[in-house]
């Protein structure tokens, strides 16, 4: 049985297949009695003749109709936004080779033909939109502290109270494109974490006190620690590839050799390597000649052919230079190659920022290039006649001596003109911007520094000062009000480190120029509390030799608290011991001899000897008196 199931299995018919379905008809009946259906829409057609090509810059990225109304289309002026212009027939096309100092992957990644048609046009970001990450380089293990250490503690610091979007847009944005100048900022973040795991207390060289300085620089022949080794590594990168930028010097943008030389100071300055931050201020100097209109005889903004300029130079391009001669007046770095004479020392013109309509950025960038054309003159009506006293001959003194008094003149309209505006914006500042409202003070406080300096820069003797103390008090009170409100205290072991106007100078300018005791020992006992570098000064160092200058002056005071002009020096630099701690300083009397020759001096200083200097000056006072910086 159970086989013969197998087999009735087998041959037992298939079941039968399903019914298929009727075919669905492809189209429905149509209903006589129904209304007719509407007429398909006729496809729009392409107007034969060709496209305008003419409109706005702003119409054409939002592909919208322009009116061409110059020089702003009515749609720009209806949408409250900002008209590019036009294109002219004569407008040439930007050249398409890549700038060597920027990675040419984006470049890469066109077609040819976009690349020729690409135009070369200033990228404005809007305010309050957030940054495009697109594009953004890869950055792994601890090079992302570094970045983040940069942008978050260093970028505070070194924007200080005037280069704040410098430091917080032009180079950050930059160093997302550009691989020499990320490779800085990773440089510089990785020293700074370098100093800031260096305790305090360290005695030994090169880490006394803690933090690299003018008597204990850093160099790559001491290795500090694993972080240092990694500041060096990715300053070798940058630099490496900033050389093999200069191979074709034609297509080298200006704008790379300006954030490229800044920060490689800045990252100099932080190793303590004065004759390092020296060599690349004069080399960034040197190839920026032709490309910034500081100098004298370089083409106005209004030339011919220095309209396209690159994006932010005209607000940038005072940086370098400001920053060389207010390291050269303070005797920072002792620069004598010529570039001083070079710069122009009146203003170019006299453009003035408009309330209302430039913003903060602008008007500090205004503010910048006249403080930049006043420092390079008094730069040469106070220092430069010392290099000839007599006022014989041709040198530099008898050049300049004559045209003091009346460019003294023009800069004093000058900054008048400034009042006004400074006080409109103070005024239309919202009460909660506290960080636009402490850069507006400071520009207010480099006024009055300016205004004693342009009102006694004729006097080669100094006595001139006397008739301002109370300007000079003011000028310390109010540099110790900021100083006292900055935020900028090194906590944490993070070093503070600023470029331009700072806190240090108007103290110093106090400390040389006031002859008030009161008043300079103020400015003395403040220099002691600045956290290692400010206004790309070392006050630990620089005090030393400016105290010199004190100290034979006080000795000299009479019984009426007068110092006469046969007494008062000025502090023309020195040289460093780093093994010694201790300065070779040199001095020039205001006044000459009976002969009309210049009278030096030369004083040896240890940095370590407070003691030597009260005990020279005859302080017989107390401690708050006294010009030691305890």
């Amino acid at each position: 049985m159970p086989e013969n199931n197998k087999l009735s299995a087998l041959v037992r018919p298939p079941a039968p297949l399903p019914r298929p379905r009727p075919p669905r008809p492809l189209f429905k009946e149509i209903d006589p009695r129904a209304p007719p259906l509407p007429a398909p829409p006729l496809k729009k057609k392409r107007a034969s003749r060709p496209k305008v090509r003419t409109g706005c810059l702003t119409c054409k990225i939002r592909r919208v109709k322009c009116d061409e109304r110059k020089p702003t289309c009515a749609r720009c002026h209806k949408a409250d936004v900002e008209c590019d212009g036009y294109f002219t027939k004569n407008e040439t096309v930007a050249s398409t080779t890549a700038d060597p100092c920027h990675s040419s992957s984006e470049e890469a990644s066109q077609p040819k033909g976009a690349r020729q048609r690409h135009y070369h046009r200033p990228i404005r970001p809007r305010a309050g939109m957030p940054p495009s990450f697109l594009g953004v380089p890869l950055l792994e293990g601890l090079d992302v502290v570094y970045y983040d250490l940069f942008r978050h503690r260093l970028v505070p610091h070194l924007a200080g109270y005037r280069y704040k979007d410098l430091w917080s847009r032009i180079v950050l944005e930059a160093g997302m494109r550009d691989d020499c100048i990320r490779h800085c900022i990773l440089a510089v973040g990785a020293l700074t974490m370098a100093v800031a795991e260096v305790p305090a207390s360290a005695n030994d060289e090169p880490l006394r006190g803690g933090r690299p300085s003018v008597l204990a620089p850093w160099t790559h022949k001491q290795i500090v620690n694993e972080h240092h080794k990694h500041a060096l590594r990715h300053h070798l990168k940058a630099v490496a590839g900033f050389r093999k930028s200069f191979q074709d010097p034609t297509t080298l943008s200006p704008r790379c050799v300006h954030l490229m030389t800044l920060i490689l100071i800045v990252y100099e300055f932080m190793q303590g390597n004065n004759e390092g931050a020296k060599t690349l201020l004069n080399c960034g100097l040197a190839l920026l000649r032709s490309s910034i209109t500081l100098y004298e005889g370089s083409l106005e903004q209004s030339a011919p052919g220095h309209k396209e300029k690159e994006e932010d130079l005209d607000d940038i391009e005072h940086n370098l230079p400001c920053l060389a001669v207010m390291l050269d007046y303070s005797n920072q770095l002792a620069r004598r190659d010529g570039q001083l004479y070079q710069l122009k020392c009146v203003p170019d013109d006299a453009r003035l920022p408009q309330p209302g309509h430039d913003s903060m950025a602008k008007l500090m960038a205004y503010w910048g290039r006249f403080f930049t054309f006043s420092i390079v003159f008094i730069s040469k009506a106070t220092y430069v006649p010392r290099l000839d006293p007599r006022s014989t001959g041709t040198g530099p003194g008898a050049r300049y001596r004559a045209a003091i008094r009346a460019k003294q003149k023009v800069f004093l309209a000058q900054l008048h003109r400034w009042t006004p505006v400074l006080r409109e914006y103070a005024r239309r500042l919202p009460a909660l911007d506290v960080a636009a409202r402490k850069e507006l003070r400071v520009v207010r406080l480099y006024w009055l520094v300016l205004y004693v300096h342009f009102c006694c820069c004729h006097d080669p003797t100094d006595l001139a000062f006397d008739a301002f103390t109370a300007e000079f008090e003011e000028i310390v009170t109010e540099t110790l009000e900021l100083f006292s409100d900055d935020d900028k205290d090194g906590a944490g072991g993070n070093p503070s480190l600023t470029l331009g106007e700072g806190v240090a100078s108007p103290l110093f300018f106090a400390l040389r120029s006031c002859r008030d005791r009161a008043v300079r020992t103020r400015a003395a006992h403040a220099v002691g509390r600045i956290p290692w570098r400010d206004s790309g000064f070392d006050p630990q160092a620089m005090i030393v030799g400016k105290l010199g200058a004190v100290v034979m002056e006080e000795a000299a005071r009479d019984a009426n608290g007068f110092i006469p002009a046969e007494a008062r020096w000025f502090w023309m630099g020195g040289e460093w011991h780093v093994g010694k701690r201790a300065v070779v300083a040199t001095y020039v009397r205001h006044a000459p001899d009976e002969l009309g020759r210049q009278v030096t001096k030369q004083l040896t200083l240890g940095v370590d000897d407070w003691g030597n200097i009260c005990r020279l000056a005859g302080c017989v006072s107390g401690r708050d008196s006294c010009y030691s910086c305890s």
